[in-house]
């Protein structure tokens, strides 16, 4: 079970985006046997927590982009990849987690789009790093069922993307139509 009603909130850019300046406790059972109890700490921004640096020598940053796997799902603030990051390389860069649970590749194009990264961050990236995983394919068409207000994005003629509306207002079949052109 992850979190409670409070830290998802329902968001026309991203589909939904955490409660700002909000902890969460997710806590993953199997079979009645505890597997974590961990705390996700949202900062001012909306982010996961980033990793002290030293703002007065600092004139870079890193920016993370992905899903849960980047925000750190089922580990502390401390033991996520972005926060190891700036740990690693001894608080050189400021960093930035954007990742969040069930985000893919289109919450990262609406992160830039709509100026939320240049609102948040202060210093010009060094490094932009996305992670993927192979779901973030069948995410971007709209093709899961626990997102259902995530953004679309569909390419022109000209092979640019543009938004196209939500996922539950894009009907199944030109969600499914697209999946296969793109494997075609």
């Amino acid at each position: 079970y992850c979190c409670d009603d409070l830290y998802f909130v329902r968001d026309d850019d991203f589909g939904v985006v955490p409660r700002k300046n909000f902890s969460a406790t997710h806590v993953k059972v199997v079979n009645s046997v505890p597997i974590y109890k961990v705390t996700y700490t949202i900062d001012a921004n909306g982010l996961r927590v980033p990793p002290p640096y030293d703002a007065p020598n600092v004139r870079q940053s890193v920016l993370f982009f992905g899903c849960s796997y980047t925000m750190g799902d089922g580990v502390e603030d401390q033991e996520t990849v972005p926060y190891m990051t700036g740990l690693l390389t001894h608080g050189r860069y400021a960093i930035y987690n954007f990742g969040f649970h069930g985000y893919g590749p289109q919450q990262m194009l609406a992160a830039l789009e709509t100026g939320r990264v240049q609102r948040i961050v202060t210093l010009p990236p060094r490094y932009i790093i996305y992670q993927a995983i192979p779901y973030h394919m069948e995410r971007v068409v709209g093709l899961m069922t626990w997102f259902p207000h995530a953004p679309l994005y569909r390419r022109t003629d000209g092979g640019r993307v543009i938004p196209y509306g939500h996922v539950d207002t894009v009907g199944d079949e030109g969600r499914y139509s697209r999946l296969e052109r793109f494997w075609r």
